[in-house]
Parts: structure tokens; C-alpha cells; sequence
């Protein structure tokens, strides 16, 4: 049986961090702090928590958000910003 923090290969958008740059997910994630939407909402709660992965692969901080019972609308946030973040989107 599987953990309930593990998450299963088909759910997991690109595992490969940016080669482009050098910027990792939580320093791409800061810059919305400000913003009035989820992944503003998102980018507040991650720096307030000082427990937030350092890790740069989607598989860290979904696990990481798991393990802190986050609802499954925080995944959601969480699974659309890695997108973004891997596509360079920036707004």
C-alpha cells in the first residue's frame, strides 16, 4: 500500500527543474506574494512557512503541502503554478 503523501507518477506535471535559469520555484513563487488570486494566496503561505522545501521538484512541495494537510484546492494552486513556473510564465 502506498502512503497517502506519495504521489502518483500520472498526477505530477514535469518533474525537471528549469534549465533555462536558475530561479528556483520558491523564489518564482515570491514574486506573486502581492497578488490577489490563489497563487497570491499560495506565495503567502509559503513564506511564512519556514519549513517550505528547498527542493526544487514539484514531487517535494506536493509532498511537503500533503504532509501539512492542505485542502485539495492548495494542490491545485500548487500543481497550476508549477506549470506556470515551468513555462516561464511570469504574470
Amino acid at each position: 500500500m502506498m502512503p497517502h503523501n506519495r504521489v502518483l507518477e500520472e498526477e505530477q506535471p514535469n518533474q525537471n527543474t528549469r534549465g533555462d535559469s536558475k530561479m528556483t520555484f520558491k523564489l518564482w513563487l515570491s514574486q506573486f506574494q502581492t497578488r490577489d488570486n490563489p497563487i497570491g494566496d499560495l506565495a503567502d503561505d509559503v513564506a511564512r512557512d519556514r519549513s517550505a522545501p528547498e527542493e526544487n521538484s514539484y514531487a517535494a512541495w506536493r509532498n511537503h503541502m500533503s504532509n501539512r494537510q492542505a485542502c485539495p484546492g492548495a494542490l491545485r494552486t500548487l500543481r497550476a503554478a508549477w506549470r506556470r513556473y515551468e513555462r516561464g510564465d511570469a504574470d
